[in-house]
């Protein structure tokens, strides 16, 4: 314990990037649970094209656009599950229709064609797909 204290005196700014850093997980946290019970209560669904999906050792990163109310969005989550041949395929999103850049990808569930040929389409529950 008294290495670290002197470690602190020696360094003061490591404690304030310490102190910063756990401030910043805390209020990720937080803001990560609302944005949870968000999209449980108010988020919708519709379909996405996959555009992109980048990264390797730290994790990939996969870039989604979508149709809203006659405007084009994309949001870019991380996600292990969605393979690199599924670019320019489709999946399902829950997004909030107040902000819809806040979705979540829901790879799991299979898209039809006929349902992936419907013009953009916005749902309360995910369509069945068989």
């Amino acid at each position: 314990m008294r290495l670290v204290i002197n470690y602190f005196k020696k360094h003061p700014y490591a404690l304030v990037m310490v102190i910063v850093m756990v401030v910043w997980m805390t209020i990720n946290s937080i803001e990560g649970a609302k944005a949870t019970k968000r999209l449980t209560k108010e988020g919708v669904y519709t379909l996405a094209t996959i555009r992109e999906i980048k990264g390797a050792k730290s994790g990939r990163w996969v870039k989604v656009s979508f149709m809203y109310d006659g405007k084009q969005y994309e949001t870019e989550a991380r996600n292990e599950t969605i393979p690199l041949s599924w670019i320019g395929e489709k999946i399902f999103i829950k997004f909030l229709p107040s902000r819809p850049v806040e979705a979540e990808y829901l790879d799991s569930f299979k898209v039809t064609d006929s349902l992936s040929q419907l013009p953009p389409t916005i749902w309360k529950s995910i369509p069945a797909t068989k």
